[in-house]
């Protein structure tokens, strides 16, 4: 699937955000490193499977599942994040690739799980469509996707205090994607949703699907 004329510098985007970014990505994530944990227990303690971290950032899913002695396969677009998880511990057992999850470079029906932990608001929407496409296509037919990004609150209040604050530290693409229906979105590339957890006030989501492979995905 091709990205849209308007948005095929957002590799360029991403690049240049998280070069100035990668060094302090770790530390502003922190408050939010427990949910880790929780993608491991929602995929239920998966062992001795082939993973596919797309989106790593510095890893630290990838290394969640590593763990677990799975083979992970951690890809991402910007360098100076891969530069940081292949730096820690136990990153050598991971396989790291520089490049855009819109393009994979494996071959159909690859992997037994895929997981992309707080990349899809970072993308515009052509790109979300073809890297869900592309994640379908890399994976086996029953295999699960775990989606774990933020979402839209109920509560007013939380709403606005979380548009406000996340429209300023995240990209340009947050406000859009909160305000879509992912779940729908994702559902039309070829997954079926089999558990939702909402976290931090309704703010954030893990989605966890299953990938059908029966039809053709637009």
């Amino acid at each position: 699937m091709l990205l849209d004329s308007s948005d095929n510098d957002y590799q360029n985007h991403i690049i240049k955000r998280f070069k100035k970014a990668a060094f302090i990505y770790d530390l502003s994530f922190t408050p939010l490193a427990w949910i880790r944990r929780l993608v491991i227990k929602n995929a239920e303690y998966p062992r001795q499977k082939v993973v596919l971290d797309a989106c790593t950032g510095t890893g630290e899913q990838a290394l969640a599942f590593a763990h677990l002695g799975n083979e992970v396969h951690a890809v991402d677009l910007s360098s100076e994040m891969l530069e940081i998880a292949k730096r820690k511990k136990g990153a050598d057992r991971i396989v790291f690739s520089l490049s855009d999850c819109s393009s994979l470079d494996y071959p159909a029906d690859f992997f037994d799980l895929a997981v992309i932990s707080f990349g899809l608001h970072e993308m515009p929407p052509s790109a979300r469509k073809a890297t869900l496409k592309e994640i379908h296509r890399v994976l086996k037919n029953n295999a699960d996707f775990i989606v774990v990004d933020y979402a839209m609150p109920r509560n007013r209040l939380v709403r606005f205090f979380a548009l406000i604050f996340l429209k300023f530290y995240e990209c340009e693409y947050y406000s859009e994607y909160v305000r879509s229906d992912n779940e729908s979105l994702i559902a039309g590339r070829g997954f079926i949703l089999k558990t939702k957890i909402v976290l931090v006030s309704g703010s954030v989501s893990i989605m966890r699907f299953r990938a059908v492979k029966t039809e053709a995905i637009p």
